[in-house]
């Protein structure tokens, strides 16, 4: 997703106007029949009924001069109301616009370095961060008597603080933004509707994707007729909408919300538009997700392109662009692509930023994840001891991303063979996350099937299968049976009961699991081609050789397409091709892809 540097602005507050007034109609009166009189009486006829045509004449008269005063009297009191609303609106929208201003001021000014020159050498750091934190501590007292804009403010905040990654305080103010505005405004109001949009996207990015999907879902279908909302949200829903899918392991409807928002976005904006390229990212991340390299490829080569001729190669929106290029090369596994891709976008994010910028120090664990899983071990355990600990003055040593960092670096002394050290280091990992995200939080069931592939690889199977059931059942008790990463734990479960030797299990198991996921997962999806190959070796194992033989022919075709010839995952296929047919008595066909 792109992300671009958010200004703090108060939405304008919609006027308020008075109804028209409604005039009163003259009355009217239809015709009285007369008799005819005698020619004796005509005088006193005549007299009386010119007496009678003046006293109705002035009746008329009199009434109409009533109605005349009454309709102007309305007038002036009607006119009076208006101009005393307006005055109550203009006093409160000026002192609206006091409290904003001085809730402003002080937030800029709270982190005075003058007031802090007692506590340390490093006084004069002030940060944005810093000011957004104390305004926060203060809005609740400042604007105690104006829950509305009070709510209008934590909005705003919220949503700066999202985007400068501090994800926890974001969801704090968001969640009293929402909380005041509910109170204050309608359902279709687009103060509270904002509310709602921003803490749902914080949730998503803290990776509680069905609470995010609650307000997702809902808002998505009309988001585009909503007016009144800040600029960029409709975009930034749809696209929220299709990554919480994806994490919720719906993945062809992630691909329609993307491929809709393309389409949406080339009809408002045209082909080479900003928008276009943004959207054009998320549908390659989702259908990178899905396995679908060739278009992913296409399109993020495409966004990439476009953004760079535009904006400049060192512009925010273009090294996010590059970070997603090398995303895509990461999960595909052409490790030395995605780290060049990291490292240019690390090098172009210093040359801009500085090299302590949150932005570069993130390209750079990208880096060395990247030579940690591409068998750069050595150097990748380096670059994680020397940037963990400046991350983490920066972020603070519980921030998801030093989490995931330190998840990385265990993985990287798994590699060097260091087992121990890193099951240490992923249980502490584990351990923080459960107290922070909670048990069931995808990062905290991610960590936990960590240590049960530890566990395994450190011969301790009794403890290997308990972990990684649980992982896998408390993953599909939150996020679906048939989520994506559901299958892959479950994978991971029934791979380790071939290894203790139950393969009447773990074929049962399988036989269960291989349908799901050739329902889920695309067929070109190296995840699939691990289920078969799991799956034909507990067959062969058990004799089954018949069963087994397509099975690992289409796990192998499928890998060798993706990786290179020394890459693990094609190692493994070409180990049980081989162990099939020997175990089978035949001598093994010629492989190929």
């Amino acid at each position: 997703m792109l992300k671009t540097a958010a200004a703090l602005n108060l939405a304008d507050t919609p006027s308020l106007s008075a109804p028209p007034l409604r005039g009163l109609s003259r009355p009217t009166s239809s015709a009285a029949a007369r008799l005819e009189p005698t020619y004796i009486h005509r005088l006193a006829v005549t007299a009386a009924a010119a007496v009678l045509v003046a006293l109705v004449v002035g009746i008329i008269g009199t009434s109409w001069m009533a109605i005349e005063a009454s309709q102007q009297r309305a007038r002036a009191e009607a006119s009076q109301h208006e101009a005393e609303k307006q005055r109550d609106l203009a006093a409160s929208e000026s002192a609206r616009a006091l409290a904003t201003r001085s809730f402003l001021e002080e937030m800029i000014a709270a982190p005075d370095p003058w007031k802090l020159r007692g506590d340390s050498g490093n006084a004069r750091e002030v940060r944005v961060i810093d000011a957004l934190a104390m305004a926060g501590s203060k809005l609740k007292a400042d604007l105690a008597d104006q829950p509305g804009l009070r709510g209008e403010i934590a909005t705003l905040l919220g949503r700066t603080l999202r985007r400068l990654g501090q994800l926890d305080a974001a969801h704090q103010q968001l969640q009293g933004a929402v909380t005041a505005l509910v109170a204050q405004y309608p359902a279709s109001a687009p103060e509270r509707i904002q509310a709602e949009i921003e803490l749902a996207l914080t949730e998503s990015e803290l990776g509680n994707n069905q609470a995010a999907a609650k307000t997702l879902d809902r808002l998505l279908p009309n988001i585009g007729q909503i007016a009144g909302l800040a600029s960029g949200t409709a975009e930034e829903v749809r696209r929220a909408a299709a990554t919480v899918a994806a994490q919720l392991g719906d993945s062809e409807r992630a691909e329609k919300i993307a491929r809709d928002n393309l389409a949406l976005a080339v009809t408002a904006s045209g082909e080479f538009s900003t928008p276009v390229s943004g959207a054009k990212a998320a549908l390659a991340d989702i259908l990178g997700g899905r396995g679908a390299w060739a278009e992913a490829d296409q399109l993020i080569d495409d966004a990439y392109n476009t953004e760079r001729q535009r904006l400049g190669p060192a512009h925010p929106i273009v090294l996010q662009l590059l970070s997603m290029a090398a995303n895509l090369a990461y999960r595909k596994g052409d490790y030395p692509l995605a780290e060049s891709r990291y490292r240019d976008a690390a090098l172009a994010a210093e040359s801009v930023l500085g090299p302590n910028h949150p932005e570069t120090l993130r390209y750079r664990a990208h880096v060395a994840m990247t030579m940690a899983d591409g068998g750069k071990i050595k150097e990748a355990l380096a670059a994680f001891a020397e940037q963990i600990p400046i991350r983490a003055k920066l972020l603070g040593a519980d921030h998801p991303d030093i989490l995931l960092m330190q998840g990385n670096q265990a993985l990287a002394l798994r590699g060097a063979g260091r087992l121990a050290e890193a099951n240490t280091l992923m249980d502490q990992v584990f351990q923080k996350r459960r107290r922070v995200l909670g048990e069931t939080h995808p990062e905290t069931l991610r960590a936990l099937n960590v240590l049960g592939i530890l566990a395994r690889e450190m011969q301790d199977l009794p403890r290997a299968e308990v972990l990684l059931r649980q992982a896998a059942e408390l993953f599909a008790k939150a996020n679906g049976a048939d989520h994506p990463e559901t299958l892959m734990m479950q994978n991971n479960l029934y791979s380790l009961i071939i290894k203790r030797g139950d393969l009447a299990r773990a074929i049962v198991g399988y036989r269960a699991l291989l349908p799901r996921a050739e329902r889920v997962i695309l067929p070109e999806h190296w995840h699939l081609a691990a289920i078969r190959g799991n799956y034909g070796e507990a067959l062969y194992r058990s004799g089954q050789f018949a069963e087994a033989e397509p099975l690992i022919r289409a796990s192998y075709q499928s890998v060798v397409k993706q990786f290179a010839a020394t890459d693990p995952r094609v190692q493994a296929s070409k180990r049980r091709y081989a162990e099939l047919y020997q175990q089978w008595g035949k001598p093994a066909p010629a492989l190929s892809p």
